[in-house]
């Protein structure tokens, strides 16, 4: 199955493959959600982030968390909130924060005819416009759940958050934010009956993102991965290649982006392959996110895919 998502609304810093933080409600607080700013942003306190100055100055203060309801509008135009982060072609760890409970709201598609291509800008860069409407459009909320007090919590030491992987399935990817990437270090689901429970660990982490990112930047990691899929002892090996392999602006249903395109390549039990395509921004993390169909006969599916 293909899926399609792009960011909707912001409520909180995006953090690696999915993630932002959600805000309580309070008749003294100046907003409860991004949609009550000009901004399009909430801070925890209740304040409304400031809009990016003119001048360029980037020593506003981050987005943390809120959530922006079903019913928000919000403009096609607008311009991402301001965010310290470094230069728009090298993201650093810094510039990417990551952590337990934040959470973004998405839009999703499966099974639809996309461009990720985009469009090639005279200067090399893409433009790339995930605005419009799909016909399976769906918005879903994805968090980062703390690993504090789960059922796997002592299988992985090391664990950052919890965030589902797919908007087709309950099980959850174990992350790891360490200084030079984020990453996947097990697959889980969310809880425990001992007899249909998951539990997959990854003998090498995987990093889904590796700093300092910048364009043409090339990483491959293979690991072992074991423990209990649905119940069932399993054993297989994963291999992802990776490639920041584009740069430029992505236009999604909250607001145009300047972004990086992450290509990763992952194959399993050395036949099954699927690509996906991260959009990563500073500051909001990934704001879009492509995946194609899998294919089981060796064959990698094509580059820039648009089913």
């Amino acid at each position: 199955m293909r899926t399609f998502s792009r960011a909707l609304a912001f409520s909180g810093i995006a953090i690696g493959t999915f993630v932002w933080g959600a805000c309580g409600t309070d008749a003294a607080r100046q907003c409860n959600a991004g949609a009550d700013c000009a901004s399009g942003a909430c801070n925890s306190d209740g304040t409304c982030v400031a809009v990016a100055s003119s001048t360029g100055d980037s020593g506003t203060t981050g987005v943390t968390d809120a959530q922006a309801p079903s019913d928000a509008h919000f403009f096609e135009d607008a311009t991402a909130p301001a965010c310290a982060s470094g230069d728009a072609g090298i993201l650093t760890h810094d510039d990417v924060p990551l952590a337990a409970g934040l959470s973004a709201t998405f839009r999703i598609a499966t099974n639809e005819t996309i461009d990720t291509a985009g469009t090639l800008n005279a200067d090399g860069s893409r433009s790339w416009d995930f605005s419009g409407a799909l016909a399976s459009d769906k918005d879903q909320i994805i968090s980062t759940l703390s690993p504090s007090g789960t059922w796997w919590t002592g299988s992985f030491a090391t664990a950052t958050y919890a965030s589902t992987l797919s908007s087709t399935a309950t099980t959850l990817g174990v992350f790891d934010y360490g200084a030079s990437a984020l990453s996947l270090v097990g697959v889980v689901s969310p809880t425990s009956d001992g007899v249909s429970e998951t539990k997959l660990t990854y003998a090498t982490p995987i990093p889904i993102l590796s700093f300092p990112l910048h364009n043409g930047q090339t990483w491959t990691t293979t690991s072992n991965v074991s423990g209990t899929l649905d119940g069932v002892a399993s054993f297989y090996s994963e291999e992802y290649d990776s490639s920041v392999d584009a740069i430029g602006t992505v236009k999604t249903p909250f607001a145009t982006f300047a972004a990086l395109r992450v290509n990763t390549l992952l194959t399993q039990a050395s036949v099954t392959k699927t690509r996906t395509y991260a959009w990563v921004t500073g500051c909001y993390g990934t704001i879009a996110k492509a995946t194609s169909a899998s294919t089981n006969t060796g064959t990698a599916p094509v580059e820039n895919f648009s089913q």
